[in-house]
């Protein structure tokens, strides 16, 4: 069952409603409009984990986002007016109006392939494994860094401070309270040239990029363009750390301006983690 096809189904609408429903004398600590906030950025977090958990290639743009958070904004300000003398039938609508924007918002950013795939789950690695498998420990980084991708609990971010490193920061679709976190689409976000030291893209950017050209996609033009970018954005001796590899878009890259390095992860040299460092 896909996201979409989820958000339908009646079995989830009840589940809904019902939550709903029997916590409805609970809601008046929503008139804090912190804990309404938390709340809904709570539930945006886990909306955006069913969908990422269901198919890892699910991406939302930056006007998606705003308008997703958005739909848990009002539904929050909605039922903090219920009370004890409101009828189900008031919850049930809440509930279909609710899941109604966010199919509406699902349909605008998923793309048709999207549908037809039921397993492409996604996990959040621990900081620890993703440290070796990209080799930092072996170069001091140069700062700010920057997660491609950080994921809802930015472990990396978290594991590179521990490290000693300051400047770090992450992107993903997930809220955070942590301000040096960016809750957006990274195909969306400027990379600025000569801006950062490191960019560290794990199990993220390079893997969406293939799936565009495994597909044919008309969208792998976007992502060659973004990922030539990133390049750019980097200060010299600044590197784009990434797995898996992607052979396509390396052979294009300038030789005179950037050093490819490729690192051994398995027999398949497709999942090799790559640094490409600016000269």
């Amino acid at each position: 069952m896909n996201i979409v096809e989820y958000l339908q189904s009646e079995k989830t609408r009840n589940s809904i409603v019902e939550l709903i429903w029997s916590n409805r004398v609970q809601y008046h600590i929503f008139e804090n409009v912190d804990k309404m906030r938390s709340a809904a950025a709570h539930s945006y977090n886990y909306f955006i984990s069913q969908c990422v958990h269901n198919n890892q290639y699910i991406s939302f743009t930056d006007l998606a986002i705003r308008h997703i958070k958005s739909i848990y904004d009002d539904l929050f300000r909605t039922i903090a007016r219920l009370n004890l003398r409101s009828s189900i039938a008031e919850v049930e609508k809440i509930v279909i109006d609710h899941r109604a924007k966010l199919i509406a918002e699902l349909k605008l950013c998923v793309q048709a392939d999207d549908y037809k795939i039921q397993h492409a789950l996604c996990s959040e690695y621990s900081g620890d494994f993703q440290w070796q498998i990209l080799r930092l420990d072996e170069q001091k980084l140069i700062e700010p860094i920057l997660d491609v991708g950080c994921g809802e609990k930015n472990h990396l971010v978290k594991q590179l401070r521990l490290a000693g490193y300051v400047d770090v920061f992450g992107v993903d679709q997930y809220a955070n309270s942590d301000r040096s976190i960016i809750c957006g689409n990274w195909l969306d976000l400027k990379f600025k040239k000569g801006t950062f030291g490191a960019i560290i893209a794990h199990m993220s950017f390079s893997n969406h990029f293939a799936r565009q050209i495994f597909l044919g996609s008309a969208k792998q033009s976007i992502y060659a363009q973004k990922y030539h970018e990133i390049l750019e954005s980097l200060k010299e001796g600044g590197r784009f750390m990434y797995t898996p590899a992607l052979e396509k878009i390396e052979s294009d890259v300038d030789l005179n301006r950037f050093d490819i390095k490729y690192y051994s992860n398995t027999c398949d040299r497709n999942l090799d983690t790559v640094h490409v460092v600016k000269v």
